[in-house]
């Protein structure tokens, strides 16, 4: 346990701080009021928390938190994008060190791990959806973010069956579409009923979609082949 000479002393030899700009002050700002945001949101739930609340829990003003986000719903959409962002990182990474269908197994596990850490935040993502539903600028703002994901999502899909010489049914906006309401589905019903619902249901429905066959060790009933790509 330090002693009161200890920190005498160290404030004495302590590197100064480099002064921040305006904007990295600004940007450390906003980063602050978005884990205390978390915080908040995780507590009080989406209906329950408030600006001020944010606002307290960073240690700022309720001005602060108004010059970087106007109404709660911005503030939570910046949540959103940044947690979705972090998955979406992950995400990418791993595509680039595998095929999509290599990819697309690993899906059962991710959505596992997923309600095992992110209960919390799916269950504000209800709730935000929920909200949206009774007002229609929330919705529209709700909307456009899932159709940036959309847009994102589809081509690296297409570019994973040309990589590999895979046609589906669907083009890759329409996959897209698919991967997020099945898997969004299933994770929805894996945290209700944990012991009925096999997350692995995902990637074999996905394969089929995609137009793969059966995973090895898969049985072949019930699931299309591939098509390959002819010349």
């Amino acid at each position: 346990m330090h002693t009161l000479w200890y920190h005498l002393f160290m404030e004495g030899v302590r590197t100064p701080m480099t002064r921040l700009s305006r904007d990295e002050r600004r940007t450390q700002t906003r980063e602050r009021l978005l884990d205390a945001a978390v915080e908040v949101f995780n507590r009080l739930g989406y209906v329950g928390a408030s600006l001020e609340a944010v606002a307290e829990a960073a240690g700022y003003t309720k001005g602060a938190v108004y010059s970087n986000f106007a109404t709660k719903a911005e503030l939570f959409r910046a949540v959103m994008e940044r947690t979705q962002g972090g998955r979406a990182a992950d995400s990418e990474a791993q595509l680039r060190e595998r095929s999509l269908a290599e990819f697309t197994d690993l899906m059962g596990r991710m959505i596992a791990d997923q309600a095992a850490n992110e209960e919390s935040f799916d269950l504000l993502t209800i709730e935000f959806w929920l909200a949206a539903m009774r007002d229609p600028d929330l919705r529209a703002d709700l909307a456009e973010g899932y159709r940036r994901m959309r847009d994102s999502l589809g081509p690296i899909i297409e570019h994973g069956l040309e990589a590999d010489h895979v046609l589906s049914g669907f083009d890759g906006s329409e996959l897209a579409t698919l991967v997020s309401a099945i898997g969004t589905g299933i994770l929805l019903q894996y945290y209700l009923e944990p012991g009925a619902v096999d997350p692995e249901l995902l990637p074999r429905a996905l394969r089929r979609l995609f137009g793969y066959g059966p995973h090895a060790g898969q049985s072949n009933a019930g699931e299309g082949g591939a098509v390959p790509e002819t010349a």
